[in-house]
């Protein structure tokens, strides 16, 4: 099995790296797949992605993806090219379905002793990125609504007091696991997402393929 990291549009590269560790750290060997988003348009990403994943899996095993926010956008669509073979998906902190403003109140209402300063996002966004993402999130859109019935195990983990996570869809969807914490990357914050995730990983597939 070989894991893939696709990391979220304001990862910095030594934040990625600090994940990657954290991930040795619980048995877990990753490779990232992501540098730099603004080597990437919306047409070259996807197959970009594809080829760093078979080149980087020469024994063509199955594959585990491992995402972050917007990086689950592409590794959702990843999933539906079918070419590579994927074992399970893990989507930390999608956002596939926007949060309203009504919604992200009602977040902060309920865990209003949490701090919202999230000092893990600390890189300027540029514009790029952002309409990198939200061409992402479109083609998502188009079939999101096969979400459910994906032929394979997929874990969602998200914070509690993440504003930016429709929780209401999450908890739709299935198997979920939500974290004591307001960051946007728990991988930034929380040991125990990587506990969660090592766990997850290590179990035998519950849906056939």
């Amino acid at each position: 099995m070989v894991n893939f990291y696709i990391k979220g549009m304001s990862t910095t590269n030594e934040e990625q790296e600090r994940i990657i560790n954290s991930f040795k750290e619980q048995g877990i060997d990753v490779i990232p797949v992501i540098d730099d988003y603004s080597n990437y348009s919306i047409k070259t990403i996807e197959p970009s992605i594809e080829k760093f994943i078979e080149e980087n899996n020469p024994n063509n095993e199955k594959v585990n993806l491992i995402c972050h926010s917007m990086g689950c956008n592409f590794g959702y669509l990843i999933k539906r090219r079918e070419n590579i073979d994927i074992n399970k998906l893990i989507f930390v902190s999608p956002e596939f379905v926007s949060t309203t403003k009504k919604e992200k109140e009602e977040i902060k209402n309920k865990y209003k002793g949490i701090d919202y300063n999230n000092e893990s996002n600390n890189t300027k966004l540029n514009l790029h990125n952002i309409i990198l993402h939200y061409k992402s999130l479109r083609k998502v859109m188009e079939t999101l609504t096969d979400f459910v019935s994906c032929n394979m195990d997929t874990l969602i983990i998200y914070s509690k007091g993440d504003i930016f996570v429709n929780q209401n869809w999450v908890n739709s969807v299935g198997n979920y696991v939500e974290i004591d914490s307001n960051s946007h990357n728990p991988l930034l914050t929380n040991k125990e997402t990587y506990e969660e995730i090592s766990e997850y990983i290590k179990k035998p597939l519950t849906l056939a393929k």
